[in-house]
């Protein structure tokens, strides 16, 4: 999903009509804003735990990804960027830090930038088959917005597996 996503992203503002100026203003200010939502994951993780806002987030990128594809205007545009920045941000915090409480070895941890980077490969050569295939932008945002819920899916299997095996963990911090 992050990869068909910032690949094709900028060409839903231009599809949309908008100049190039604002595309690229609000992706550098957005951008510049990730980092509070990395301070505030932080202090979500400390409170809530990780679980639940991992649950969470994948769920809410799907839902502004669907209101994007639905309402493509210039508020909408730079609201689901901010959107999209802070949850994605957090999934990045929330996600090693579950892994590191299930794996005290660090190795599953490890693993999350090859499978990243696998993503990262994956997704956009998906959608630039999607584009090839005359399928438009709001249909690598469905795309974007199904993996998400995928996503969601098989965090909520490792919760409830978690949940099971070592209830304590499942809503560590």
């Amino acid at each position: 999903m992050i990869g068909a996503f910032w690949a094709y992203f900028e060409r839903v503002g231009v599809t949309a009509g908008f100049n190039d100026n604002f595309i690229a203003a609000a992706l550098s200010i957005t951008t510049l804003l990730s980092i509070v939502s990395c301070l505030v994951a932080y202090r979500i993780s400390r409170k809530q735990g990780q679980s639940r806002p991992l649950l969470a987030a994948p769920l809410l990128i799907a839902v502004v990804l669907v209101w994007l594809v639905t309402n493509t205007v210039a508020v909408t545009f730079v609201a689901v960027l901010i959107i999209y920045q802070f949850l994605w941000n957090g999934v990045d915090i929330f996600q090693p830090g579950t892994l590191s409480n299930i794996d005290n070895s660090g190795r599953l941890c490890a693993l999350v930038p090859a499978a990243q980077g696998l993503g990262q490969t994956i997704g956009p050569s998906l959608a630039g088959y999607m584009v090839g295939l005359g399928f438009g932008y709001d249909a690598i945002m469905n795309l974007c917005a199904a993996a998400a819920i995928c996503t969601s899916l098989i965090y909520a299997y490792v919760y409830h597996d978690l949940k099971q095996k070592a209830p304590d963990l499942a809503d560590a911090g």
